[in-house]
């Protein structure tokens, strides 16, 4: 049978943050959490663990905790007790679905989201390793650093990636070119076919032709 929730009005404070968190944010992200609390109130809710408890330790949601509290916004919290088997829906009542502001919203959640991560790779790599192998793949945690990626084999994860070849890039000869006048300049610009501007310092002639790298992406084909 599933427990029915507990609804209780606390001091935003009685959660702790967690001290092992994982993501050490940005100031930045901060910045831009603060202006999106101030304008247009809270949105994403906080989650926390509280067995055996009294102050729940939170899981989601240190920044914004921290962030609530440094601007002044951190007193009374809704504190919504679940054994984790339904969803919950924060429902905006004052925000219409069609509104400006609610897409404004959708937007800056994500967005501060995406801007105020930043993993701390100690936290990460004190983590068991079948957990960090389910989020990320052995490339991601390469480029995240050593610590997280110890043991590693490095040619195995490489094996089969394209080859990246350099041409060719010496130039013939490299000359300075004086004009007179501007006339003189876009006259020249017309000659050659190319795009001249106050702010070009220099050209390639032939028009150098930039190779599109992108078909040298790697793509993650893992679910």
């Amino acid at each position: 049978m599933t427990k029915a929730p507990r609804v209780e009005v606390r001091p935003l404070t009685d959660a702790l943050p967690d001290p092992h968190n994982a993501n050490k944010h940005t100031q930045r992200g901060a910045g831009m959490l603060e202006r999106s609390m101030r304008k247009r109130g809270f949105f994403r809710p906080i989650a926390a663990a509280g067995k055996g408890v009294d102050s729940p330790i939170i899981m989601a949601g240190n920044l914004t905790q921290e962030t609530a509290i440094n601007a002044g916004m951190g007193g009374e919290a809704i504190f919504i007790y679940t054994d984790g088997t339904r969803p919950i829906v924060h429902v905006r009542e004052d925000l219409a679905p069609d509104s400006k502001e609610a897409a404004q919203l959708s937007v800056e959640d994500n967005r501060i989201a995406e801007v105020s991560l930043t993993w701390d790779i100690d936290e990460l790599g004190a983590l068991d390793g079948d957990v960090l192998q389910d989020l990320w793949t052995p490339i991601e945690l390469a480029i995240m650093g050593g610590a997280v990626a110890e043991g590693v084999d490095y040619q195995d994860v490489m094996k089969g990636m394209p080859e990246f070849e350099q041409g060719d890039i010496n130039t013939y000869k490299t000359i300075k070119v004086h004009f007179n006048t501007k006339e003189d300049y876009e006259s020249f610009a017309a000659l050659i076919g190319q795009d001249l501007t106050d702010k070009t310092i220099s050209i390639y002639y032939p028009k150098l032709v930039r190779e599109n790298l992108k078909k040298f992406a790697v793509v993650d084909s893992e679910p």
